[in-house]
Formats: C-alpha cells, sequence, structure tokens
C-alpha cells in the first residue's frame, strides 16, 4: 500500500539571497556579445593590460549604478522598478515614457543585437552555414 505524502510546512520565500542574486546579475552582464565585444575593444585599445583596466573601469561603474539603484529599490520596496522610482521622482508621465521606451527600444534593440551574432555563432558549430557567412 503506497504512502501518501506527509504535509510538510515548506513556504516559498520573497527573496533572494546574495548567492542568488549575484549570479542573476552576472548572467545578465555576460552575454552572447560579450564575445564580439571584447575583440572589438582589445582592438581598439591596443594592449592587454589596458583591455583589463578599462573592463575593471566598467565593472566599478556597473557596480555603483547597481549600488545606487539599490538604495533606491530599498527607500521604495513596490513592484516595477525603474518605473515606479522615475514615476515618483519626476512624474508619471516620465515613468511612463520610460515604460515605453524600454519596450520600443532598449528591449527590441537588445534582442536585435543577440540575434545578429546568432549566424555568426551557428558557422563555427554547423560547417554547412559556414560557406555562407564567410
Amino acid at each position: 500500500m503506497a504512502r501518501e505524502p506527509e504535509e510538510s510546512n515548506k513556504k516559498l520565500v520573497r527573496g533572494l539571497s546574495f548567492v542568488d542574486a549575484t549570479t542573476i546579475v552576472v548572467g545578465s552582464m555576460i552575454g552572447s556579445g560579450i564575445f564580439i565585444v571584447s575583440a572589438e575593444s582589445a582592438r581598439l585599445v591596443g594592449t592587454p593590460g589596458w583591455l583589463l583596466v578599462a573592463w575593471i573601469l566598467a565593472g566599478v561603474m556597473t557596480l555603483c549604478g547597481a549600488l545606487c539603484l539599490g538604495e533606491v529599490a530599498a527607500m521604495m520596496p513596490r513592484a516595477g522598478g525603474p518605473y515606479v522610482f522615475l514615476s515618483e521622482a519626476y512624474s508619471p508621465a516620465v515613468g511612463f515614457l520610460f515604460g515605453w521606451a524600454q519596450f520600443l527600444v532598449v528591449q527590441t534593440g537588445t534582442i536585435a543585437a543577440v540575434q545578429s551574432l546568432l549566424p555568426t555563432f551557428r558557422a563555427f558549430l554547423y560547417r554547412r552555414y559556414r560557406e555562407q557567412v564567410t
């Protein structure tokens, strides 16, 4: 006779640990574009040392931006992120325009940029596509 599973008192926790938040940020920062951007950045700066300096500087600036956004989020703990912050700081119209700009320009541009790299990466995986790309 099969036993019924015991009822547990476990509930979903509405929160992220430090490791969870770190892996989300790292995963969102390291996208497919990093393989192309690094090559172009290395060509522009000329030496590996300056490339590392540029990456470290960009990392520090990103960290400062993330900490500032975290502080604002702690002051306004509501769903909506930058939309809520801009609506409260300036006006609901600014938040509305930000939301539509995010939807129509930023997100679609990011998707298009990632999609434009697909043929290049696909060519390395499948030989029959190499002639089409080059």
